[in-house]
């Protein structure tokens, strides 16, 4: 099976950010695709998600989200790669 199809099938399995989580770990990290800190990474950002959709009170400022916009782009790069190169 080819990483975009095991991508597909485990985002089709999920029915919840904690498992795609999970899911991400198990089949993209611990093979050394991604990095922990990556993983640690998009976990931040499924909270920041989670917060913003679900949390009435909980803002963001242009100050703490505008240091991550480089880091956000490169995991969306390295994303991009994978794609590219399974396809």
């Amino acid at each position: 099976m080819r990483e975009y199809e095991k991508a597909l099938s485990f985002y089709s399995q999920a029915e919840a950010n904690a498992q795609i989580e999970m899911q991400f770990g198990l089949h993209y990290v611990q093979k050394g695709i991604f990095t922990k800190e990556e993983a640690r990474f998009y976990s931040q950002l499924q909270s920041f998600r989670e917060k913003a959709d679900y949390n009435i009170n909980w803002t963001s400022s242009k100050q703490d989200l505008l240091p991550l916009m480089p880091i956000a782009k490169g995991l969306i790069d390295k994303i991009g790669q994978i794609i590219k190169v399974t396809r």
